[in-house]
């Protein structure tokens, strides 16, 4: 019972510590917005310095209620100034919060991949394409691995923006959390792209390459079915199989109409089939249902994918930044924040990743 209650704790401690991860950081957003706001409305700032301004709002405001945050912007602040690198807006110490808040709103994080920081931008992993490097040998004998391929997988950044209007009246009237809805605004744009970018992007210089697009991906030659059942996907358990892949590490990726499909399947004398659904598993893995799956008036896509064959690098940053000078297009023409009073607010992440073998998805 009491170990019981004990990890009940630790639930509830981490789950605190992500709301103040999120709490920090919309703080520091909000100050932006007020400061450029300040700025271009012609009211001065501090020594005609964001970042002195967002210092001092963020004093002003939370030095009562939460001091160990003012100190911890206040000291992140002086070293940025110090180092010429004043005109970022999120410092180092919420940088990386931001980006864990982002990638919780993925299937990136949903199969437990974790992106390996980068400064340089690039990394080059090496991988074996065919071959062993394993046998028996007797006394001083030696392995053969002239039958050894060897390739690699190079990822490079990729940037990835998204611009979110707000209404310059909500921030001056209003009390509701706009903080906290910008950042939430923020991490959702860019949260759908990064995921349709992990099934469907292209590759190249501007975006990574998602397993869709992934050389040597298993894929059948033609749809198989114009319904999702249990029979395809022990096929494609068995065509992970048959690679040489353990059977660990796996999630389906599946649309709404594929779920659907595979919760209602029955059979006379059987009754439905795949019960399991129920607990978030199907054929004894978990599954993502997910909008960005594609489909169209017959056929909708299904992955199966071997996780841990996935590579992911991140920036070391994330940059944000408010303009109330900026225009963007809208479905409608172009938003111009200054003749329509608004504040334009963009968010720049770099990343990239993509699947080491092809063959480990389905």
């Amino acid at each position: 019972s009491l170990k019981s209650d004990l990890a009940n704790v630790k639930k509830a401690v981490s789950s605190q510590k992500d709301v103040e991860k999120g709490i920090h950081q919309a703080r520091l957003i909000r100050a932006h917005i007020e400061t450029m706001v300040k700025r271009n409305s012609g009211v001065p700032i501090k020594n005609n310095s964001v970042l002195e301004e967002v210092e001092e709002i963020i004093r002003k405001r939370y030095s009562d209620s939460d001091p160990s945050f003012v100190d911890t912007v206040s000291a992140r602040a002086k070293d940025l100034m110090a180092t010429g690198n004043g005109g970022n807006l999120i410092v180092e110490t919420y940088a990386s919060d931001f980006l864990d808040l982002l990638w919780n709103n993925t299937i990136v994080d949903k199969v437990g991949i974790r992106f390996m920081p980068t400064s340089t931008g690039n990394l080059t992993i090496p991988k074996i394409l065919s071959g062993l490097a394993a046998g028996y040998v007797g006394e001083g004998g030696t392995i053969n691995t002239s039958t050894l391929t060897f390739g690699k997988i190079r990822l490079s950044v990729k940037k990835l923006m998204a611009l979110v209007p707000i209404s310059n009246d909500l921030l001056r009237y209003t009390s509701v959390n706009v903080d906290a809805l910008v950042r939430d605004q923020l991490i959702k744009q860019l949260a759908q792209v990064a995921d349709y970018a992990v099934l469907y992007g292209k590759g190249g210089d501007y975006e990574p390459r998602g397993i869709a697009n992934t050389a040597d991906i298993q894929v059948e030659a033609a749809p198989q079915t114009t319904v999702a059942n249990r029979a395809m996907g022990l096929e494609m358990l068995k065509k992970l199989g048959v690679k040489n892949h353990t059977m660990d590490n796996l999630t389906w990726l599946m649309g709404w109409d594929t779920y659907v499909n595979l919760v209602e399947e029955r059979e006379d004398g059987v009754g439905y089939r795949n019960p399991e659904m129920s607990g978030g598993v199907f054929l004894g893995y978990p599954f993502i249902v997910s909008n960005n799956v594609h489909k169209d008036s017959t056929y909708e896509d299904f992955f199966l994918v071997k996780f841990s064959e996935f590579d992911g690098i991140q920036g070391m940053g994330v940059q944000i930044v408010a303009s109330s000078e900026a225009s963007i297009p809208t479905a409608n023409g172009t938003l111009s924040a200054f003749a329509q009073d608004y504040t334009i607010i963009r968010a720049i992440v770099e990343h990239d990743f993509g699947l080491s073998y092809g063959h480990a998805a389905v």
